[in-house]
This record gives C-alpha cells, sequence and structure tokens, in this order.
C-alpha cells in the first residue's frame, strides 16, 4: 500500500507517516520505483504508535518501548519500562479528572443561565467556580 492510501487508512497525513520513518518508529520496503510500500505489519506498528501518541506518549517514548508489543516479551518488562507505564497510567488519569472538571464546569454553565437568580449574581458564581476549578487543575498538575 503506497504512502497516501495508508495516510487514509491511518487517518493521518502523509507527513505523518514520514516522520514515523524518519524516527524509526517504522521502516516501510520500497518498490523499484523508490516509492514506500506499507504492509499490514507497518500497518500494525503505526496503530500501536498512534494509539501511544494519543495516550500522551512522546515519539522518543514510543521508540523506547517499542511498538506492536507481542505476549512473547512480556517477562522481557524492565523496570524503566513499568515506570514509564506507570507514570503514563497517572498521567491520563490526572487528565481525566481534568476533564471531569471542565465538563462540571460546562454543566455549571447550563445550570446558571437557567437560574432564576440575577446575572451578576449568575456571573459572580460562575467566576468562582472558574477560579476554583482552575486551583485545583494547577494542583492537579494538569495546567
Amino acid at each position: 500500500m503506497n504512502i497516501t492510501n495508508a495516510a487514509k487508512v491511518l487517518g493521518v497525513s502523509t507527513d505523518t507517516l514520514r516522520y514515523y520513518e524518519k524516527e524509526g518508529i517504522v521502516s516501510p520496503k520500497r518498490g523499484s520505483n523508490g516509492y514506500r510500500n506499507y504492509d499490514e505489519e507497518d500497518l500494525k506498528i503505526l496503530k500501536y504508535a498512534i494509539v501511544l501518541r494519543c495516550a500522551r506518549f512522546s515519539v522518543a517514548e514510543i521508540r523506547a518501548i517499542g511498538t506492536a508489543p507481542t505476549l512473547d516479551t512480556r517477562d522481557e518488562c524492565t523496570e524503566a519500562y513499568e515506570s514509564l507505564l506507570n507514570a503514563k497510567i497517572h498521567e491520563l488519569k490526572q487528565a481525566i479528572q481534568g476533564y471531569q472538571q471542565i465538563v462540571s464546569l460546562l454543566e455549571s454553565g447550563l445550570t446558571i443561565t437557567g437560574s432564576t437568580s440575577t446575572a451578576t449574581e449568575d456571573q459572580a458564581r460562575l467566576d468562582k467556580f472558574v477560579a476554583q476549578t482552575f486551583e485545583t487543575l494547577k494542583n492537579d498538575g494538569c495546567i
């Protein structure tokens, strides 16, 4: 599969695929014409990389833990690997908590717009809620 079709299948740009190749994440074979030819294994590796990027892994971290892990390698997990995964789990949980607080903020805004209090009172409540949410997110490391 050529780079354009691979990009469409994966929902990323061709520049992203070239970047992953440059960074050593994937090494598609080249045809006699010099064009990249992505096979099923390349697509599987790229899917892992894309999922890990969505989980806030850097490209360097993806390179460090590898892509397309198999059950055969589970006993080879090092302390550093486990530490990285635990740190990412903690980071994602913090992000989820931050998003939940933002959802509460947005829901609060909906409640405020339908309340019977004055606009000034509503604004004061919303300002206080935003300030409290900001401080919580900042203290939790989300900001």
